[in-house]
């Protein structure tokens, strides 16, 4: 998750002769990196601003590299919202390079990263609802400080919508206590649901990557040893997402017997077609865990 990006200049150059419309004629220009940090900024936000993500539904978080267009609307925009925790490693390079005199917001700004190696940070926080509020708070703060006209309406939405995702805590608890402790193994295509493990009982076993990222490599030893792995601890299911490749999913099936399931969704909000919310994201998630307590 280290890439530079090639002639931003030149990019954004070539993106000034693109006639790319602003997101909002009468408002300030808002953006978050991903979807799932606009659609809380927007929960928070109401109808008083326009939000849109820079990373498009769909697209890997983690491969992402902005194009001409991105690049001009970050420089343009008044407020960025940021994942942080190494995410976005490109972000920086453009905010520095393409005369950037807005405001950026880092979602995680006061929390404390997992480390899945001494240099690699895992960036997935939000699958941790008890962490979103944090990111909420930051983002709320951000809001205000743009628009303080609006600033009494933020903190009310944001009073309703961490409501909502104490709700989500409870609920989440309460699934998971209908999961045996030996069977809360999870296998997954990379570390994404490391945060989630943490807050509510999961281990995360193994993952067919070696790293927080789709991006990470395989080296033969790791998969033997999750192969192993799977055989020695009787785990049942790998899950792996829409955008993963499921060749190594399949191969692994096939030396193990594991069933692979294909629905658990953490990096976007749009689900064969259907937009949905963070929080309804996060719900359907954890219904595809209770599998493991079959």
């Amino acid at each position: 998750m280290k890439k530079l990006i090639p002639s931003l200049t030149l990019l954004a150059l070539l993106a000034a002769a693109c006639s790319t419309p602003p997101i909002s004629d009468t408002g300030p220009v808002i953006l978050a990196s991903h979807s799932i940090l606009a659609d809380v900024a927007r929960e928070i936000a109401g109808n008083t601003v326009a939000i849109e993500p820079i990373i498009p539904d769909g697209v890997d978080t983690h491969s992402y590299q902005p194009t001409p267009q991105d690049i001009a609307r970050i420089s343009n925009a008044d407020l960025v919202i940021t994942n942080g925790f190494g995410l976005e490693p490109w972000m920086q390079t453009v905010i520095q390079e393409e005369g950037f005199s807005g405001t950026v917001v880092e979602a995680t700004s006061g929390l404390q990263p997992m480390m899945e190696t001494q240099d690699e940070t895992d960036p997935h926080f939000w699958m941790d609802p008890i962490l979103m509020m944090q990111a909420a708070s930051n983002i709320e703060k951000g809001l205000s400080s743009l628009l303080p006209e609006n600033k009494d309406l933020y903190a009310s939405n944001l009073g309703a919508y961490t409501a909502e995702l104490k709700s989500l805590d409870e609920w989440i608890r309460q699934v998971v206590s209908e999961i045996p402790i030996e069977h809360r193994l999870i296998v997954t295509n990379h570390h994404t649901l490391g945060y989630f493990a943490q807050q509510y009982g999961f281990t995360v076993a193994g993952t067919i990557l070696e790293g927080t990222s789709s991006e990470s490599g395989l080296s033969s030893k790791h998969l033997q040893d999750l192969i192993n792995l799977i055989i020695a601890k009787e785990i049942p299911v790998i899950f792996i997402e829409p955008t993963d490749d499921a060749n190594i999913a399949e191969q692994i099936k096939e030396e193990t017997g594991v069933r692979i399931e294909t629905g658990l969704n953490t990096h976007s909000l749009k689900i064969n077609g259907t937009q949905i919310s963070y929080l309804e994201m996060v719900k359907q998630d954890v219904e595809l865990l209770r599998s493991l307590g079959e």
